[in-house]
């Protein structure tokens, strides 16, 4: 199930994305609980929470929403659940938001050596190109390496 930061109390919900992003990322999180807490409190900032049954976390995307454009700041599974689509559905639910709210671009930043991430990606959404910037498309899985309207906005 997907959820939304107001979902959560902010200072508990910045406990265990820090915890969740600690477990998932090779070399611990990349922000403290208070990063993770200030950008919760953040007007433009947004995230989606995949929740289990039992209502542990399991996965989050976060993202930051200015006008027309997102930039994703995090996408995190749990390393026990990878492989079982939870990224994927936590970005169809991201493209569901954009479509929603008029965006035209979304963005994000691949470190080269997150193999998994690329894959999930260059599977159906981004251009396999050099650049560090990325484009996130829901345009039918072309790649592109230019900013590209997501389907049904006319901006």
């Amino acid at each position: 199930m997907l959820k939304r930061k107001t979902d959560y109390r902010l200072e508990e919900l910045a406990q265990a994305l820090y915890e969740l992003a600690e477990q998932s990322y090779p070399n611990g999180s990349p922000w403290q609980v208070g990063q993770f807490l200030a950008d919760l409190q953040n007007e433009w900032s947004q995230y989606l929470i995949f929740t289990l049954e039992d209502d542990r976390l399991a996965g989050f995307v976060g993202f930051h929403q200015l006008f027309d454009e997102i930039e994703i700041m995090h996408i995190v599974v749990a390393p026990d659940r990878k492989g079982q689509g939870i990224g994927q559905q936590l970005l169809i639910g991201l493209l569901e938001e954009g479509q929603r709210t008029e965006v035209v671009a979304v963005f994000l930043e691949v470190r080269q050596s997150n193999q998994a991430a690329k894959r999930l990606y260059e599977k159906k959404w981004i251009c396999n190109d050099s650049s560090p910037e990325r484009l996130l498309s829901s345009s039918g899985g072309r790649c592109a390496n230019h900013a590209e309207r997501i389907e049904g906005n006319k901006n």
